[in-house]
């Protein structure tokens, strides 16, 4: 799952929401000075990406861009979820998904004091270029898969990575199909069990 799956997942309380977006670059036990419910933010996204890695219909949707993409089909299939939920979004949610995006951007905004200093790099980029938008195109798929590439430390293909889902695509989009209501409903408990 990646960032707009995250956002999702959140529920309706906005400082899990930036907890859970910024949970990427918190790292390990560095969770010193965040307010309870952002801490409860960054613990569910943890949560989320154990119960993802986890999953067999993740795991098949990674067999399918193994032989491609190696240990980066995580990777791809984390961002072509995103891309499936973005082109469906207003099928599943009822609601705009650029209203959606900008009331995400504005959280994050709100914020801004506890953005740890990767956040601070990435955030203005993705809220002017609306990444979370793009998702919904093969294109902006193909950026993001692209935009990871050039910024991993090690050798990568996810620069061609939209031609090796093009084979796959429908399977990936019934494995994201199947498996989007267990998460939701995952992250539904988790957070109604860290409230009691």
């Amino acid at each position: 799952m990646n960032y707009l799956a995250h956002c999702v997942l959140s529920g309706k309380d906005p400082e899990v929401l930036f907890g859970n977006f910024i949970a990427d670059s918190v790292r390990g036990r560095a969770t010193s000075g965040y307010p309870l419910r952002m801490l409860r933010g960054i613990q569910l996204h943890r949560a989320i990406d154990t119960y993802t890695d986890a999953h067999p219909l993740v795991h098949h949707s990674k067999s399918l861009l193994w032989a491609t993409q190696k240990h980066y089909a995580a990777v791809v299939v984390d961002l072509v979820y995103d891309h499936f939920l973005a082109a469906h979004f207003e099928q599943l949610f009822k609601r705009s998904l650029w209203h959606y995006t900008q009331e995400v951007y504005a959280i994050i905004d709100s914020f801004a004091a506890y953005m740890p200093p990767r956040v601070q790099h990435f955030f203005p980029y993705m809220k002017k270029q609306n990444w979370l938008y793009e998702y919904r195109r093969r294109e902006g798929l193909h950026r993001a898969l692209e935009g990871t590439g050039r910024r991993s430390r090690y050798a990568n293909r996810l620069s061609v990575a939209i031609r090796d889902i093009e084979p796959h695509y429908e399977a990936l989009k019934n494995d994201f199909f199947a498996f989007f209501p267990e998460v939701q409903q995952f992250s539904k408990q988790w957070l109604a069990h860290q409230s009691t």
